[in-house]
């Protein structure tokens, strides 16, 4: 797994966009604790790992489309579509507060 996300030619190809295009990069990374590093680790605030756990979805959602032979969708169509969703994900809350009167009420 940590290959095929982060040092194949493909995954390499999605991290040199991503560093352009949502300003992240990867650092060298244990081939072993990779993954838990990313959750764990005081070097990545939560912001980062969402973009670099997002960034190894696109990766992999492309792997699939090109072993399933899907429309494959490249680096910078799928990282437009990351820098979209972090752009929801990080609105200030005032933009994103449910309008007075609107939203669920328990039966």
């Amino acid at each position: 797994m940590y290959h095929a996300l982060i040092k194949c030619s493909h995954a390499k190809c999605f991290w040199r966009k991503a560093s352009k295009w949502i300003h992240i990069k990867l650092l060298e990374l244990h081939v072993i604790t990779w993954a838990s590093d990313i959750l764990c680790d005081a070097m990545f605030d939560a912001s980062d790992r969402a973009k670099k756990f997002l960034v190894m979805w696109a990766i992999w959602t492309s792997r699939n489309n090109i072993t399933h032979d899907k429309a494959n969708m490249n680096p910078t169509q799928l990282l437009k579509m990351i820098k979209d969703a972090l752009a929801v994900l990080e609105l200030p809350t005032k933009h994103a507060s449910i309008l007075p009167g609107y939203g669920w009420r328990p039966p």
